[in-house]
């Protein structure tokens, strides 16, 4: 007999690095069943025999010999270097062996099962140096203490036959014949039928007797772990779950009989599949479910599930490189549904070769993909190989990817191997929930992490959760390494166009907020100033920042940051929740390097069609290092900034702001937006910290003075509304920066809203920065406010020169004192900051003013008129001395003739011009012409007669009149008195 061996399968999922020493578990277990076998003293002779011939092939049939514990199975029918057995029963007792026994020149072994019973395995099976096909349809079941010691590969399957494709002949169990007559040379199927059951594992091991490279394949109508698994080293281990009615194929391989059977579809006719579970063990004695592979060799081994409904639960999947070649994979194939709950699958390296790739898909089309309960898939990397990558595809069109309940999906480096990528792609939603984590991570590496690529309609990070990329260190005794703290790799999201992105965090029960992030960040002391980390590039319908997320790009390191780009279709919303007062950060969008960085923070770049950040949320790049702060872009229809928040992180600062708190510069910032408002607290602004804000704690004391230049803000809109709210650019110490303003349509100031240029906020040097409305190709046409509302433009100094104002408006209302004016005499500077008055001014406490120009264009009165007639009426049928009616019955109607307008360019007030008591017949052609009246008289009934020619009678010039009273009365001079 041979020895007895133990495998390692480690069940803490918190121990990334597990010595290959048997774990307590399995040596208890495998203890207790050889002290159970020895002292129980069964008269194993007295029973029955459970490995039974079934005499089908005549002349040829298996012969099995029975002694003590022992079933020598030898006979059979030889064809070449293929071995046939036939049995009508195959089961074995705990304390039993079934040994095959081949002549040398065997390679493979077909065994088939013709009888109604199901194979129960208790015991061992054993050959030397042969591959094992066994097929039983009624069942094939693994019990606790089972063990198979083959010196090749094994498949065991509840298949009704073993189809050879050369003649299309079957060696079928349930319609049993002769062995084929041929030597097989071509790929042969595995065909499951009406009567095919499972295969179930109740806490088998099936470990060492695997030579290094062949393959355990499980091939059955719905197959299950509960308790206890497969171990194979440098191997492959493959389950496969079919629907009657479909056959996979198993391909020779160098000449020999047997492949893994793969995971292609082409290997597959009439693919249907069934369920697969890995389930914890029904017994506290009994170990978890888990397949292991550990590769030693240059032969990399492989992992595959396939099955319709995959189900793994307090269960393990590994395959472990040790080798300097490249290690396996693990590949799972759902064609319904997958869980993975309390479980681990990983493909992590210890040596120089790279670790495997993982792969898992759910085609179901609406089946979830269920990650939960602090679950792991990792290809991580502890050595000089690169890690794996992960990739995971949910098709279903109404079908979710859940990661839930702190788990975690990873791709980290430990040591010299790089991370590699992990890549999701989903049609509809993917939810990240828990402070469960998506991450790629260098710790204490001198290796890089990978990227992490997301493609899903809807993105949703909630509860603390976190996709980062990352490098770290973590030790301090690592610290002064400075090949540590490599680069981190880059986020990709995209969502469909439909699509939207929201990062929430959540209260936890003592009421603290736990932001959920997108994080991409050098975090090393010293990074590789060869490397850069990646931008976070996001493309989505709408993406939503709330409760204290954030998406985070920077570096701590000498390595510079690539910042984050962000084009979203209809609206990005940085927003806390007011309610909230127990938040830890606010809500926000920013790349950032810390103060012991010399690497550059990276730019940020929105684009949408609306941007928001109210409440509190902030967008925003920063430097608090001596490398640069990022530049900040948007660009957008319109861009609200509104409120303020409660947390204390960068200091009240709310809104979209660019700043340096160290040596370094500022970014600048630029908004291209049709419409631009700061309400309530919110800032745009670029400025080095505030004179009460506490300074970084760098390596060396940071003076005020040593603060980086405050770049420039531009900003072109049509409308700018501030209201309680401020667009500066301002420095504690230093020269102020610049504003550039083009607005074409107005801006309206109110309730002590700011626009400043100012320097040495906190009494120091520097002089004031320029400020720049408008210009004389495009002027703004109005800047308002309200008087006394405290609303000034201001580019003042301390003890530096005041700055420039430069304004180019068509009119500038409510402001009552503009300061810096040529005729202008020096002000008080803390007058004007103290008074309610509107001021523009551009003044120095202690040096020299600044100027104010203003270029009040003029207004061109024509524009927009229309030309009139140049003559109304003809003068001589008006009556000039027309006394107005007191009593307000006067009217004067100008009308052209034929009752339309008297200029082409009016407005046609009537929609029929015809005359009242005029018919539509046409008169005569030859009618003689009209003479207009230009007089009238009185005829001796009293009635008004316009006439042609005025009587000679004296007419009256109507200077005695009060008034010209009656309705069809007009007044005509037909001659002027002389």
């Amino acid at each position: 007999m041979l020895p007895i061996k133990f495998c390692l399968s480690g069940i803490d999922s918190s121990v990334r690095y597990r010595n290959r020493q048997a774990p307590r578990w399995r040596l208890a277990f495998a203890l207790a069943s050889v002290l159970l076998f020895g002292l129980s003293g069964t008269d194993v002779t007295a029973q029955a025999p459970l490995v039974v011939s079934d005499e089908t092939m005549p002349g040829e049939n298996t012969d099995v010999d029975h002694l003590d514990n022992i079933y020598e199975i030898g006979g059979g029918a030889e064809r070449g270097e293929l071995l046939f057995h036939s049995f009508e029963s195959f089961s074995i007792r705990s304390e039993e062996v079934a040994e095959f026994v081949t002549a040398d020149n065997i390679s493979t072994i077909f065994s088939r099962v013709t009888g109604e019973e199901f194979s129960d395995i208790k015991g061992k099976i054993r050959a030397d140096e042969v591959d094992l096909f066994f097929i039983n349809p009624a069942g094939v079941t693994f019990g606790s203490g089972s063990s198979i010691e083959i010196g090749g590969s094994v498949v065991f399957s509840t298949a009704e036959s073993l189809v050879f494709a050369e003649d299309n002949s079957e060696f079928s169990s349930i319609d049993p014949q002769d062995a084929p007559m041929l030597t097989v040379s071509q790929p042969i199927g595995l065909s499951i039928g009406e009567k095919s059951k499972g295969i179930t594992l109740e806490g088998a091991i099936l470990d060492d007797g695997f030579n290094a490279g062949e393959t355990v394949s499980l091939v059955g109508h719905g197959i299950e772990f509960r308790g206890g698994g497969i171990y194979v080293d440098s191997g492959q281990v493959e389950l496969v779950s079919l629907a009657p009615g479909s056959r996979v194929d198993i391909l020779p391989r160098q000449n020999t009989f047997f492949s893994p059977l793969g995971i292609d579809d082409s290997n597959f006719t009439n693919l249907e599949l069934r369920d697969i579970r890995l389930l914890p063990g029904e017994e506290p004695e009994i170990p978890p479910s888990f397949i292991e592979v550990d590769t030693d060799s240059s032969e990399a081994g492989r992992v595959l599930l396939r099955g319709r409904q995959i189900e793994l639960e307090g269960s393990q999947i590994f395959n472990r490189n040790f080798s300097d070649q490249l290690g396996g994979s693990i590949s799972i194939i759902a064609s319904e549904e997958l869980t993975i709950d309390n479980s681990i699958i990983s493909t992590d390296t210890y040596s120089a070769g790279d670790s495997g790739n993982i792969s898992i898909e759910v085609n179901g089309a609406s089946a979830d993909l269920n990650i939960a309960n602090a679950s792991t898939i990792s290809a991580d990397t502890y050595s000089a190989g690169d890690s794996g990558n992960i990739s995971i595809e949910v098709n279903g069109a109404s079908a979710d990817l859940n990661i839930a309940n702190a788990s975690i999906i990873s791709a980290d480096t430990y040591s010299a191997g790089d991370s590699s990528d992990i890549s999701i792609n989903i049609r509809r939603n993917l939810n990240i929930q828990g402070t469960s984590q998506l991450r790629s991570r260098s710790v204490n590496a001198t290796g890089a992490a990978g990227t992490i690529k997301i493609h899903a309609e809807n993105l949703s990070v909630q509860d603390g959760s976190i996709v980062s990329t990352s490098a770290l260190v973590t030790s301090p005794a690592l610290a002064s390494n400075p090949d540590l703290g490599n680069a981190a790799g880059g986020i990709l999201v995209i969502a469909t166009p439909n699509g939207s992105i929201v990062l929430s965090g959540t209260t936890g029960n003592a009421g603290e907020m736990t932001g959920s992030s997108l994080f991409s960040r050098t975090l090393g002391e010293r990074a590789d100033e060869e490397q850069s980390n990646e931008a976070i590039s996001i493309n989505a319908r709408k993406l939503s920042v709330l409760s204290g997320g954030r998406i985070d790009a920077g570096t701590d390191g000498s390595g510079d940051s690539q910042g984050i780009s962000i084009n979203a279709t209809e609206l990005v919303e940085v927003r806390e929740e007011i309610d909230n007062l127990n938040r830890t950060r606010a809500s926000a969008i920013n790349t950032a390097s810390d103060s012991v960085s010399t690497g550059d923070s990276g730019p940020l770049s929105i684009v949408t069609s609306r941007l928001e950040i109210t409440d509190g949320g902030q967008v925003f790049t920063t430097t608090s290092g001596t490398g640069n702060g990022g530049d900040l872009i948007v660009e957008a229809d319109k861009v609200v900034l509104s409120g303020s928040g409660t947390s204390p992180e960068e200091f009240s600062l709310f809104g979209l702001f660019a700043r340096t708190r160290g040596r370094g510069d500022s970014g600048r910032l630029s908004v291209t937006t049709g419409s631009l408002e700061v309400r309530d607290g919110s800032r745009l602004t670029v400025s080095t910290p505030n004179p009460e804000e506490p300074l970084p704690p760098p390596e060396e004391p940071l003076l005020a003075e040593n603060f980086g230049t405050v770049r420039d803000a531009f900003i072109r809109a049509d409308s700018i509304v501030l209201d309680d709210g401020k667009i500066t650019a301002e420095s504690r110490s230093g020269d102020g920066g610049n504003l550039n303003l083009e607005v074409r349509d107005f801006i309206l100031l109110r309730n002590n809203s700011l626009i400043s240029a100012t320097a040495g906020t906190d009494g120091s040097g520097g002089d004031g920065g320029n400020i720049t409305i408008g210009n004389v190709d495009m002027p703004t046409r109005f800047i308002v406010t309200v008087p006394n509302e405290d609303n000034n433009i201001f580019a003042n100094a301390s003890s530096g020169s005041g700055g420039k104002i430069n304004i180019a408006a068509q009119s500038i209302l409510g402001f009552q004192n503009i300061i810096g004016l040529p005729s202008d005499g020096t002000a008080n500077i803390e007058d004007i900051q103290e008074n309610i008055t509107n001021d523009i001014a551009a003044i120095s406490e202690d040096g020299a003013d600044g100027t104010v120009l203003i270029n009040n264009l003029e207004l061109n009165p024509t524009e927009g008129t229309v030309d009139l007639p140049t003559q109304t009426v003809t003068l001589g049928q008006v009556a000039q001395r027309c006394l107005a009616d007191s009593a307000g019955n006067n009217a004067f109607v100008v009308t052209g003739q034929g009752g339309a307008t008297p200029s082409p360019r009016d407005i046609i007030r009537n929609e029929n011009l015809a005359a009242s008591g005029v018919s539509g017949e046409l008169g005569d052609a030859n009618a003689a012409a009209i003479v207009e009246a230009d007089g009238w008289h009185r005829a001796s009934d009293g009635t008004v007669v316009f006439v042609a020619q005025v009587p000679q009678a004296a007419v009256a010039d109507g200077s005695h009149y009060h008034s010209c009273i009656g309705q069809g009365v007009a007044q005509s001079l037909a001659e002027s008195k002389e």
